[in-house]
């Protein structure tokens, strides 16, 4: 508890990227797409998107490399709120 007290007062500190984000999630609307895929979220962003009432998804894909290599890749896919 106390901890995400601690990162949310250093969130309001930092700049928060969200008008970056719009613009990309624009750019991606244009596409066609209702989501944007982010391999990371800043801590503020995070908070922002969170108030903001966006959906975030964290999901995984498994890369196999020869056939004996695999490694998990983690993404988040952010969407528009319902």
């Amino acid at each position: 508890m106390l901890d995400s007290i601690v990162l949310q007062l250093e969130s309001l500190q930092q700049d928060d990227y969200f008008e970056e984000f719009l613009v990309l999630f624009n750019k991606e609307k244009i596409q066609g797409r209702n989501y944007i895929i982010l391999s990371t979220i800043p801590v503020a962003l995070h908070y922002r998107l969170i108030q903001e009432d966006y959906i975030i998804q964290k999901r995984s894909k498994v890369k196999t490399r020869f056939f004996f290599f695999k490694r998990t890749v983690y993404y988040y896919k952010i969407a528009l709120p319902i």
